[in-house]
């Protein structure tokens, strides 16, 4: 019985006071945005140099691999 008790009044604070877990929803919600942002730029650096290493004899492929892997840098360097 006690913990029911205690049970509820968990649930009525939870609530009476919803800011504190709007709060941490926000946070979680930035930490994963930014980790999607940061994971996105590494895969999509590794992809071009790989393709740059595998296809770099093709003119093509080498001169838009030189493209991409140069505003790649100048985005980063931008940002930080």
């Amino acid at each position: 019985m006690e913990t029911q008790d205690r049970d509820f009044k968990k649930y009525l604070y939870y609530l009476s006071h919803p800011w504190p877990i709007v709060w941490r929803n926000f946070l979680a919600g930035t930490a994963n945005g930014i980790g999607f942002l940061f994971g996105s730029a590494v895969v999509i650096a590794l992809l071009t140099t790989i393709l740059q290493q595998v296809l770099g004899e093709i003119p093509f492929f080498s001169d838009f691999a030189q493209a991409v892997n140069l505003w790649l840098q100048s985005t980063l360097h931008a940002r930080s």
